[in-house]
């Protein structure tokens, strides 16, 4: 391992490892055997990890003296297992310049009232509901030049924070639910799924004693025994825990510890169970079938139990350390021996938060620049590496951070950055993943109706819907961004990948198509990941950014052909040879998903005819009962006035009730009309069908 300083690029004294762990050296082997030269050896300050020296031995005199001079040129990653002292940047935000942490005794938790919860549910949904008809009538105002851009946009943000802070004012799953929502945009505005997306779980900190009381029985010893020093004031706290900064007693390394708060997972547990009821009810009576209630209460489950157990976290943390040390970026060292399912021990990364950079570029543009010079940062390339590694781990490492928002994000010296929180850690299915991938060549390619029909194909059972205008309108859509993709005087913001999506989810939204599982948990990396880029850079190219991706995976693809000792000739052969396979394999990967999907369509064509029957059927025998209870109490009433109620009976009202034919014509004829008027949606269905 090399010692040179990265900023002197001066060699240090050599340390003992007598403080590393086995596991932390192991690390460190397999992090130096994977890393590759960077970009230029000019820039001393630039992070290039060390290639392997096998075979160096051969070399010339001259090739020995300038392979040495670019080894003083590079340093790396890591040091002893832990994150380069060359990395570490000066200080932004001091300490004093924060306000306190506020800590409030833990709630006295009781069964919430059903009816209390049911009415907090219903008040959202209507809230939801009211808005968006708020919305659609401001636009209408907007077109017709009654109200300009600006207080339509200001009306929009208004009416987001509103919901932004009904579900922040009752904390906990409502925080959680509302950041899977976020994703929807079929279902909700891009403004309101903006407001959403950044809800950020904040909650006050509860008492240092009971955190104290709580490390200690996961550890089964007292806090002096494995840390030399213990902070009792907490560094942040959310809804789950709180976090802590320590130092560790034997390897003198500062950690930061993640105490879970007492009885959450009970408090939790509570109102799952409530939440899976409301999911069953919705769900067997066909209630919000585009927000498909039961995968939406599935996919808050999975993320409730992943975040309470803090083992499945520390794993998590481990396995994308070892993913993200290939993309040159850094994750935390999980010290796995003192963490448990209540308690977990990482290691302190003395960074920036990207939040904190952000706030104060705005507030102080003159003191986040002289920071930037001094540590050698430049938000261009800080950009860049971002978005590339963000989208590797999407399509290539399936194995990625689900929640890259600037509070989960550390700035580091040289234009590198740091992920922290592992508590959302998610992957794809592989299916799913290569049809997504095919899907996004397919666009590269400029074959939008292939790639939209695939794409609708991704999204499982839908109602029926007029697919060949579908696949038109998205079609245009994407010619239009694609155009807009090489303006550089557009912002970031109109023409990511993000907002391309967001309208796509728009066009499913008019057609009633809700977006599958997987794409909607697709959705919402991307749009946390694409928040940041476009805060972070503004201006810039999103074709800029996904070129250079591309660019980077046709390289890395091809690695190991580039590496063989062959002649051009056979190489081009071979690499004809492969691209022909690939374009046969996936033209009938194309072909035999499209044979599934028209069988497909057939059988929903017929369930969904039938269904459509069956509701106009039911909606009308229902209304002709209706109008008899009616027509029945109205008699009712008339014979109790008149005194005719004891000599006719109960028995002799409803028979005359139901053998009066005036009253018959009217309850077929009313019953028909306001059928006809409720499911004219159905209706239209079927003309769609036939």
């Amino acid at each position: 391992m090399s010692n040179a300083d990265p900023r002197t690029d001066e060699p240090q004294a050599p340390t003992t490892d007598s403080e590393s762990s086995p596991e932390s050296g192991a690390e460190e082997s397999a992090a130096q055997s994977s890393r590759a030269p960077e970009e230029s050896s000019t820039e001393s300050a630039t992070i290039v990890p060390l290639r392997g020296d096998d075979n160096f031995t051969g070399k010339r005199d001259k090739d020995v003296e300038e392979h040495i001079h670019k080894q003083k040129k590079k340093f790396q990653l890591r040091y002893q297992g832990l994150l380069h002292p060359g990395l570490v940047p000066t200080s932004l935000v001091q300490s004093g310049e924060r306000s306190p942490m506020k800590i409030l005794p833990p709630p006295t938790f009781r069964w919430p009232l059903m009816w209390l919860a049911i009415r907090n549910v219903i008040r959202f949904l209507s809230l939801l509901r009211r808005n968006k008809r708020r919305d659609r009538f401001d636009v209408f105002l907007n077109r017709i030049g009654r109200l300009d851009d600006g207080k339509l946009l200001a009306r929009q943000r208004a009416r987001a924070e509103a919901i932004r802070d009904f579900c922040a004012d009752r904390g906990g799953i409502w925080i959680k639910g509302a950041q899977l929502i976020a994703a929807r945009r079929d279902l909700i505005s891009e403004v309101t799924s903006d407001a959403l997306d950044n809800l950020h779980d904040r909650a006050p900190g509860f008492p240092p004693e009971l955190a104290r009381a709580q490390i200690e029985k996961a550890l089964g010893k007292p806090v002096e025994e494995v840390f030399v020093e213990f902070n009792p004031h907490p560094l942040a706290a959310a809804t789950i825990g709180q976090i802590h900064t320590a130092q560790l007693r034997y390897k003198k390394t500062k950690v930061v510890i993640k105490v879970r708060r007492p009885d959450i997972e009970k408090v939790f547990k509570r109102e799952m169970g409530l939440v899976k009821w409301l999911a069953d009810f919705c769900t067997k009576r066909g209630l919000l079938k585009q927000l498909r209630p039961d995968e939406l209460y599935q996919e808050l489950e999975h993320m409730i139990v992943d975040e309470l157990d803090y083992r499945i976290e520390a794993h998590s943390g481990k396995l994308l350390r070892k993913v993200l040390a290939d993309h040159r970026v850094y994750a935390p060292k999980i010290f796995m021996e003192y963490s448990t399912a209540d308690v977990l021990v990482m290691e302190y990364v003395p960074g920036v938060l990207m939040s904190d950079f952000l706030r104060l570029r705005n507030a102080e543009p003159e003191r986040v620049k002289d920071w930037c010079e001094e540590n050698n940062v430049k938000t261009k390339k800080l950009a860049g590496r971002f978005y590339d590694s963000f989208q590797r781990q999407l399509f290539e490492d399936n194995l990625f951070h689900a929640d890259m928002h600037p509070g989960n994000v550390m700035l580091l010296r040289n234009s590198r950055f740091a992920l922290i929180d592992f508590g959302s850690v998610g992957m794809t299915d592989k299916s799913f993943l290569e049809k997504y991938t095919y899907y996004l060549s397919l666009l590269i390619d400029h074959e939008y109706s292939k790639a939209f029909d695939l794409w609708l194909h991704m999204m499982g059972e839908t109602p029926p819907f007029d697919k060949p205008k579908v696949i038109r309108d998205m079609a245009r859509l994407q010619q239009f961004f694609d155009y807009r993709a090489s303006v550089k005087a557009i912002p970031y913001r109109e023409k990511s990948s993000s907002a391309t999506l967001g309208k796509m989810l728009q066009v499913l939204g008019r057609y009633k198509i809700p977006p599958a599982h997987e794409f909607t948990k697709l959705n919402r990396t991307i749009f946390a990941a694409e928040s940041t880029v476009e805060q972070l850079l503004p201006t810039q190219s999103v074709a800029m950014l996904m070129q250079d991706y591309w660019d980077g995976r046709q390289k890395r693809l091809g690695t190991d052909l580039l590496l063989q000792d062959q002649a051009d000739l056979n190489t081009t052969t071979l690499r004809r040879a492969t691209s022909i396979l690939e374009k046969l394999d996936d033209n009938l990967f194309y072909y035999l998903d499209r044979i599934r999907a028209i069988s497909k369509e057939a059988t929903s064509r017929e369930r969904s005819i039938g269904q459509a029957v069956l509701a106009i059927v039911f909606r009308a025998f229902g209304l002709i009962l209706l109008f008899g209870v009616l027509a029945f109490l109205h008699d009712l009433c008339v014979d109790v006035q008149h005194s005719e109620w004891a000599s006719r009976g109960l028995l002799g009202t409803v028979v005359r009730t139901f053998a009066n034919a005036e009253y018959f014509d009217y309850f077929v004829w009313g019953a028909l009309f306001v059928a006809l008027i409720f499911m004219r949606r159905k209706i239209k269905g079927l003309q769609d069908l036939a």
